[in-house]
């Protein structure tokens, strides 16, 4: 996991206007740059933030990834979201 790579993206995603839009206009061209596995990139593409959490990424720089990009901007989603079971499993588990 490239937890560092992850939590710069998630930093720059949460308050960098151009990192937003490129991520708005075409999120698969901005994550092959960043050397992501494709676990990584399927998550961040699919707002897995449960995913991502269980993985040690922190979980206010996932909110505001949330907020800020997955389209309800609903911190009640986000709750909800994180208080289901990950998304993306890697093939070990399960």
């Amino acid at each position: 996991m490239s937890t560092g790579r992850l939590e710069k993206l998630l930093y720059d995603l949460a308050i960098d206007r151009g990192t937003k839009e490129r991520f708005r206009s075409d999120p698969a061209a901005l994550l092959a740059r960043l050397h992501l596995t494709g676990m990584e990139r399927d998550m961040v593409l699919r707002f897995d933030v449960r995913g991502l959490a269980d993985r040690g990424i922190n979980v206010m720089l996932l909110m505001g990834y949330w907020m800020e990009l997955e389209g309800s901007r609903d911190l009640r989603g986000y709750v909800a979201r994180m208080n289901q079971p990950a998304l993306c499993r890697e093939a070990s588990h399960g």
